[in-house]
């Protein structure tokens, strides 16, 4: 049957992260833009696969582990964000299509800009394995083991956006195999088309490792105040890759970057209701409390004493 899994909105990275722990586990996300995040997650179970849809006000870096068992089809239609921003594994995507599905990969990193609604296919490689139009050989099984990117064409677009409107619109207890039937032959049939562009995937440079290895840390301790040297000798990678990473992939010095984080953190416990305002941010590393302000209203475009908490929520 049709089921949709959850529907929940985030109010910041830290809370995204937490609702996509299930599907991958220890999840990076930073904001990229200024103002307060505001977003929606929505799982769909369909049998034999799950679509997620992810919605955000803000732009984001996400990076994480992939499931091994599984094929990542994402797409993002471009109605409300600006394509030229969005990128995946360091690659921007030039036209609507598919990204970040190589089967080669473990991980994944993505730069999701603000307005996107991005829709993610999970599917069972198993599914792909007995479907004749993907075994190996064929076109399909080509692209997929050698690209990251892959063109739509307007009918396909159009296509895809109609099976996931009514997705969302179907109500629960709906069988779910014509929706399920309709998003895989769509998705083989655009891996198919042979006039469609597509990107190969490349190897990560060393630059671009850096930064991911510093995001990652960062994430798991945001309690620590780590200097550049440090974090470079810890991580081994070489200053200048470290300071070029971030600056290429997250437009930020590896100090902002550890702020941005900080403060992300402050920003959640606040909107739970947390401990107040002082302790909160004292215990994330800001002592002085103009200083917190004046970094927090730069990041989120308002000042922490107007964050909402739960109970105004």
């Amino acid at each position: 049957m049709t089921l949709k899994l959850s529907d929940t909105v985030f109010n910041s990275c830290a809370e995204l992260a937490a609702l996509m722990e299930p599907v991958s586990p220890a999840m990076a996300v930073l904001q990229l833009s200024c103002g307060p995040t505001q977003g929606r997650l929505r799982v769909y179970g369909l049998g034999r696969f799950r679509v997620s849809v992810l919605e955000t006000s803000q732009t984001l870096f996400l990076s994480g582990p992939r499931r091994s068992d599984r094929l990542t089809l994402a797409f993002e239609l471009g109605r409300t964000c600006d394509l030229s921003n969005l990128r995946a594994q360091g690659a921007a995507m030039p036209w609507p299509g598919f990204l970040g599905f190589n089967q080669e990969l473990t991980d994944f990193d993505l730069h999701l800009p603000a307005g996107s609604q991005l829709t993610t296919l999970l599917l069972p490689k198993a599914l792909l394995q007995d479907n004749p139009r993907a075994t190996q050989g064929t076109l399909v099984s080509q692209r997929l083991q050698q690209c990251n990117l892959l063109e739509l064409k307007a009918q396909q677009q159009a296509e895809l956006a109609a099976w996931l409107n009514e997705l969302i619109n179907s109500p629960t207890g709906q069988p779910p195999e014509p929706i399920t039937e309709g998003l895989l032959d769509v998705s083989l049939t655009a891996f198919a088309e042979p006039t469609a562009q597509t990107g190969l995937n490349q190897p990560r440079q060393e630059r671009h490792n850096a930064a991911l290895k510093m995001l990652h840390r960062c994430m798991a301790n945001p309690k620590d105040l780590v200097s550049s040297d440090a974090l470079s000798e810890e991580l081994a990678v070489s200053r200048s890759a470290l300071f070029k990473g971030c600056q290429e992939h997250f437009g930020l010095t590896p100090t902002q970057l550890q702020r941005s984080i900080r403060l992300d953190r402050v920003r959640t416990e606040l909107l739970q209701g947390d401990g107040s305002i002082g302790a909160v941010a004292a215990e994330f590393g800001f002592q002085s409390r103009s200083h917190f302000a004046r970094r927090y209203r730069e990041q989120f475009a308002e000042l922490p004493q107007t964050t909402p908490r739960v109970s105004q929520l």
